[in-house]
């Protein structure tokens, strides 16, 4: 006897609404667990930064960290110092251009004050001169004018004796002359002016020997090339002359129209 079974499928129960809310909260929940796994894999990097930077630090001797930030300091304060040195020498080498162009002007300055002066001194000996011997002409002229007569003398008695009379004689007397003599003198120095452009020139003085044997009335006569102070320091060497002066029958006597040449040479 043959037995026979039926499969019965059971009836599949329906969801109803309670299924799309729970799908609506696993989505939810897997959003919020996917946000809090990228923090935490966030967090976790930089915890993970920080540590190995700890460890490199505490893997360094503080000794050497310490030479290494030393080293560090002495590298931009030798940096520092260049820079400074560099502007200090530029501003020192445009002062020093400066001061040589000032130093320069004040000199040509100096010097043309100088020539003034003793144009001016020249020019007052010159006058004094010509004072001296405008007195001493006036001291010949008469004081009696052409016009005037003098007043006539009153006669005196005289007694005439016819004697024979012996003819004058003439008594020479020898006159004794001795010429100037040179006794002190110093080199003039070599023009500032005339240096620095290497030019060599020469000057003549005339002046007057007095009777005690120094120099008055100095006059630059001559002076070749003009404008480099050849002259001028002339004049100055000149004034110190000493000389031994001229006599006349053993006393001494002043000298006039004296010359002396300088000259100044390059080597």
């Amino acid at each position: 006897m043959t037995e026979s079974y039926e499969v019965v499928r059971p009836e599949p129960k329906r969801s109803g609404p309670a299924l799309p809310l729970i799908f609506g909260l696993f989505l939810i929940i897997a959003v919020i667990f996917y946000f809090s796994k990228d923090q935490d894999i966030t967090s976790n990097s930089i915890i993970k930064q920080v540590e190995m930077t700890s460890l490199e630090l505490s893997d360094q001797n503080p000794d050497s960290l310490q030479e290494q930030l030393l080293d560090e300091l002495i590298v931009e304060h030798q940096s520092i110092i260049k820079e400074l040195e560099k502007a200090h020498n530029e501003a020192l080498e445009v002062s020093s251009e400066t001061t040589l162009r000032l130093e320069g002007e004040v000199s040509d300055l100096i010097d043309e004050v100088q020539t003034l002066k003793n144009e001016l001194e020249v020019k007052r000996s010159v006058t004094e001169m010509m004072a001296e011997q405008i007195t001493a002409l006036m001291s010949k002229i008469p004081s009696q004018t052409p016009n005037e007569k003098s007043p006539a003398k009153p006669r005196k008695a005289q007694v005439v004796y016819e004697a024979r009379t012996e003819p004058e004689v003439e008594i020479e007397t020898a006159v004794t002359l001795t010429d100037y003599k040179l006794v002190s003198s110093s080199p003039p120095k070599f023009p500032r002016r005339a240096l620095k452009r290497g030019r060599s020139g020469s000057a003549i003085i005339k002046y007057t020997i007095t009777e005690s044997g120094s120099v008055t009335n100095l006059e630059i006569i001559d002076e070749r090339p003009r404008g480099y102070g050849f002259g001028e320091s002339s004049l100055l060497a000149a004034e110190s002359l000493k000389y031994i002066p001229s006599t006349k029958n053993g006393s001494p006597v002043a000298s006039y129209g004296v010359t002396k040449k300088y000259v100044f040479n390059m080597e």
